[in-house]
């Protein structure tokens, strides 16, 4: 038989028994959609998974802190291993730790630029050959990030978060630092803010009198006798390195920053002039009991976000605490490869029963046309030939299955897509955001409806060996006794 021959057989006996046809191409059909639908929202799941990647801009930073464990049992706490410069050593040699680096916070200081004062800021410690590897330091905005020798002794090397130049005002002119207060910026857009100072170009000096500028306060009771004595005020002049870009997650905006070194030095100016004029002053670490630096917190930068969870655990092991976005992602990321795994094992099954309805009708077709097999055979047809017509018919029932899946499952996902959007708007009536819906959970590239038609073809294929092996093995005399 020819090829031409083959196939118009095939067309033909399709159509001969129309409901049982119709029937087994719904059940492929739905087994085409169920499968389309189901890795779409997969793939909807991965685009969230990346998304969600994409919010923590330092997946590969831990943070480590010392521990403090309370016994319920007991009523006492105890206290873990001291974050001192061997922990950051033994940090430096786990394997694929790619910077470590210690910090400490000095609250109680006041930048002065002319007859302007900053607000609130926070001086903090980093070791500049680590800087570069963390994220946050990454978006600098002018400059560069702290040098690795101070190229003058007389000043300070700084680099200044983003906020800083939109928080300096003058504590003589009325309304200005209440201004401060009514202003905001989110980091979308353009800032409206005006800079009170050029971060670059002014002067700026650092002063452990929190209260240089203000008024003086006068204590005007009757029954007070106190008097209270005038600080002493020394400055501290500073050298703007560099200035950072805006940062999302909020860590480096109201800091400024120093190397380790200049933090050790401001720390005991700052400790000599409380000594000196009283009160008291914000630290993050403390010398310990042997005069070693004894720090609150060190940061330590994996290679990949994938190295993390071992650093984590080998850091936590040598008695410390550790925190790190990838300790949240984590979890999130394996109950999204479940849900996808979940999701593709559903239209498997639905591919399965649609296999299962083949077969049944391909052998249904064998048992009623085994007299038209024999003759066939009689008359010199190949077997061959014969085995050509039942996979043609199985795969042909598979490929238009796959090919009514493909618009089915279209309309599926926009319905999906559209409740979620409706559902995220709080819209339940007809207006939908047409972002929304073609941002929605599910999506449908064009080589998943392909894959679809082509493995809907491949599944009508496969279902169709048995009836057509049993339509070869017919003895073609018994086959013309069948009635």
């Amino acid at each position: 038989m020819r090829i031409f021959d083959v196939i118009k057989l095939a067309f033909k006996n399709l159509f001969r028994r129309k409901a049982r046809t119709v029937l087994t191409l719904l059940g492929i059909t739905v087994g085409a959609v169920s499968v389309i639908i189901m890795i779409s929202i997969g793939l909807g799941l991965d685009e969230s998974k990346k998304e969600l990647l994409s919010q923590f801009t330092s997946l590969e930073k831990i943070e480590v802190f010392r521990r403090w464990d309370y016994d319920d049992s007991t009523g006492q706490s105890t206290v873990g291993a001291v974050l001192n410069d061997a922990a950051v050593t033994a940090f430096k040699n786990i394997k694929n730790v790619k910077a470590v680096t210690p910090t400490m916070s000095l609250g109680s200081a006041r930048l002065v630029s002319g007859k302007k004062v900053l607000m609130w800021s926070q001086i903090k410690a980093i070791d500049p050959e680590a800087m570069g590897y963390f994220e946050e330091f990454e978006n600098i905005k002018e400059g560069s990030l702290l040098p690795l020798q101070d190229s003058d002794e007389k000043t300070i090397d700084v680099v200044l978060g983003y906020n800083i130049p939109y928080n300096f005002y003058n504590p003589k002119k009325k309304g200005d630092q209440e201004s401060i207060w009514n202003e905001w910026y989110s980091g979308e857009g353009e800032d409206p803010r005006q800079m009170r100072i050029d971060p670059m170009n002014d002067q700026l000096k650092l002063t452990f009198n929190t209260e240089y500028g203000e008024a003086p306060k006068i204590d005007l009771s009757l029954d007070s006798s106190e008097v209270v004595p005038v600080k002493r005020t020394k400055f501290y002049n500073l050298r703007v390195v560099g200035y950072l870009g805006f940062d999302p997650d909020y860590n480096t905006n109201e800091s400024v920053y120093v190397s380790l070194e200049d933090f050790k030095y401001l720390q005991a100016e700052a400790a000599a002039y409380q000594k000196q004029n009283g009160g008291g002053y914000y630290e993050s670490s403390s010398p310990s009991k042997n005069g070693e630096t004894e720090y609150s917190q060190i940061y330590v930068k994996a290679n990949t976000m994938n190295d993390v969870s071992a650093i984590q655990r080998e850091i936590e092991d040598m008695g410390y605490s550790t925190s790190s976005y990838m300790s949240y992602v984590e979890p999130l990321q394996k109950k999204i490869e479940n849900d996808q795994f979940l999701f593709l094992a559903i239209g498997c099954i639905a591919f399965l029963v649609a296999a299962l309805n083949i077969i049944n009708t391909m052998l249904m077709s064998t048992y009623e046309r085994t007299r038209e097999i024999g003759i066939m055979k009689v008359l010199g047809c190949k077997i061959s030939d014969i085995r050509n017509l039942f996979l043609l018919e199985a795969g042909l029932m598979g490929f238009c299955g796959g090919v009514l899946g493909v618009p089915i499952s279209f309309l599926v996902s926009f319905i999906i897509n559209y409740m979620q959007a409706a559902q995220s708007t709080g819209n339940t009536g007809m207006y939908y955001d047409p972002s929304l819906v073609s941002q929605g959970s599910s999506i449908i590239p064009l080589w998943l409806c392909l894959a679809a038609v082509i493995f809907s073809s491949l599944i009508g294929f496969i279902s169709g060996l048995y009836p057509s092996i049993r339509a070869m093995k017919l003895s073609a005399l018994e086959a013309i006794k069948n009635e």
